[in-house]
């Protein structure tokens, strides 16, 4: 990320066309990406997502982030200062037009939700499933042991993909979840697109 453009990056927005940045939804301000909802009328579902031009195999990603308070009206519950870096997903390009996620690993990021208790810098798996303590995991969501910090607040996120395959996601340098051998769930669950 160059701080002042979003070249190399390519959106898909639920409903769009890839490369359509429906809204100006994916925006840089002050040197950071911001996803932003402020000419929206309504959510209406519009899960997006932003790409990066290459793959990696083996990398560490870090970066700062915070969740604002605000959200358009009709947001899911769920989908509240929810977010995350999709990792060892599918290519956009093999993405349909109403595809909400891609086949991926989401490492999670949580912020605080009205009537919920959350936890933060989670793995949730769109199509896959991963290794834990040397057993395959088939469910949707696991959360880690992390509350989630409020909102507004920056934090840090850091993703550590090893060539071997594991991966350690740490909140301001605690670790919160590990993981490896990212594999296709064969029935595609949680998924748009089937493997």
């Amino acid at each position: 990320f160059d701080g002042k453009t979003l070249d190399g990056w390519t959106p898909k927005i639920r409903g769009f066309p890839l490369g359509e940045n429906h809204r100006d939804t994916f925006q840089v301000r002050d040197g950071a990406i911001a996803v932003s909802y402020d000419k929206y009328e309504q959510f209406g579902e519009r899960f997006g997502h932003l790409f990066y031009k290459a793959p990696f195999k083996a990398y560490r990603f870090r970066m700062e982030y915070r969740f604002l308070s605000d959200h358009p009206a009709d947001t899911p519950a769920w989908a509240i200062a929810n977010s995350g870096v999709m990792i060892f997903s599918q290519d956009p390009k093999t993405m349909a037009v109403a595809d909400s996620f891609p086949v991926s690993v989401e490492a999670q990021l949580l912020g605080p939700a009205p009537g919920q208790t959350r936890f933060n810098g989670n793995m949730c798996s769109p199509g896959t499933h991963v290794v834990m303590d040397g057993q395959v995991v088939t469910t949707h969501c696991i959360n880690s042991k992390t509350p989630s910090g409020p909102n507004e607040v920056w934090a840090t996120f850091e993703i550590e993909a090893h060539p071997g395959g594991e991966v350690i996601q740490r909140i301001n340098g605690v670790e919160t979840i590990r993981y490896s051998q990212v594999q296709l769930d064969p029935t595609g669950n949680m998924a748009n697109s089937k493997p």
